[in-house]
């Protein structure tokens, strides 16, 4: 948080990049044939925690020090129809993300079994 006086007013200003509590990623995709939405919220449940995601990046060893990260919410719910698809709403909620993180972890979700 930064303090700015402008005008003789101060004000207080956070700085999104820098002191968000969480981050949020939310994807939408048009089931077309056959997808296990069960097994892919399985599969979506056992990233959520503190884990080390150096596998699940792009690695980016001059500005990270440390891969670990957490993941508080990873869910996959249907929303609607487009049509005769069903339309699936992927929710991802951490602490902090690493370089292409999210991407690869909806790859994995849809990996099949």
């Amino acid at each position: 948080m930064s303090l700015v006086q402008h005008e003789g007013i101060l004000c207080a200003c956070a700085l999104a990049r820098f002191s968000a509590v969480h981050r949020e990623y939310k994807y939408f995709i048009v089931q077309r044939g056959d997808l296990d939405l069960a097994a892919m919220q399985e599969a979506a449940g056992h990233f959520v925690g503190d884990h080390d995601f150096r596998n699940f990046c792009k690695v980016d060893a001059q500005h990270v020090s440390s891969f670990r990260r957490t993941i508080l919410d990873f869910r996959i719910v249907p929303v609607g129809l487009q049509g005769a698809a069903q339309v699936c709403a992927l929710h991802v909620r951490g602490t902090a993300f690493l370089w292409h993180q999210v991407i690869l972890l909806l790859v994995l979700a849809f990996a099949p079994s």
